[in-house]
């Protein structure tokens, strides 16, 4: 039924339903006991939703942040290995606008340490990832790297951090992030640690 209000040009009506759907159907995955019918459901549903956001009447910036705001609130994998819904929506200006908007709300959250808050401190790298992308596809990879060192204290992604600075031939701040990385998380977070210690090995290599 989504579908064919969709190919009827209803595609704003579709986004609206889908809205609802997506609120009320997390809900009720989280409390179905079934063999996970629901989820599977729920989600072709919003594959066609998702395809409908992109041709409604929203602003290009709009569209953009609703489909990563889907994602962002998908606590069950509803959407895991969907198309790129996003690949068609190039403007750079726009991703732009979104990289902003997302950088704004990690502003906004308290800096807590990922090790004493796991929920909080997951959300905030979900974000910090998707505000990456936005980064990437507006252009501005030169914002990527302050980015990464602002939140390595609090999200742990020293391994991102390092990889990113590599690529760009940055070797002794590459070693310099992954020392302390590794001294930072070897308690707390011994997987995060050793992938760092991987990556002092090759670089010595």
């Amino acid at each position: 039924r989504l579908q064919t209000l969709s190919d009827s040009g209803h595609d704003d009506e579709v986004v609206k339903l889908g809205e609802y759907l997506w609120r009320l159907g997390n809900e009720q995955v989280g409390s179905s006991d079934d063999e996970g019918e629901t989820g599977t459901q729920i989600s072709e549903c919003m594959e066609v939703v998702l395809r409908a956001v992109t041709k409604s009447s929203l602003a290009t910036r709009d569209k953009i942040l609703w489909v990563i705001d889907a994602h962002l609130s998908d606590d069950y994998g509803l959407l895991d290995d969907k198309e790129d819904h996003l690949a068609k929506l190039t403007d750079k200006q726009s991703w732009s606008e979104v990289a902003e908007s997302l950088l704004g709300r990690l502003d906004g959250m308290p800096a807590t340490p990922k090790k004493s808050d796991f929920s909080s401190g997951y959300h905030r790298q979900r974000i910090m990832d998707w505000a990456i992308e936005a980064l990437e596809r507006s252009g501005r990879p030169t914002d990527i790297i302050p980015l990464l060192e602002r939140e390595a204290p609090i999200t742990q992604c020293y391994g991102t951090l390092v990889e990113r600075l590599i690529s760009e031939k940055r070797m002794t701040e590459a070693k310099a992030v992954a020392v302390d990385g590794f001294q930072q998380t070897v308690d707390s977070a011994p997987g995060i640690a050793w992938d760092l210690e991987s990556k002092l090995l090759r670089m010595a290599e």
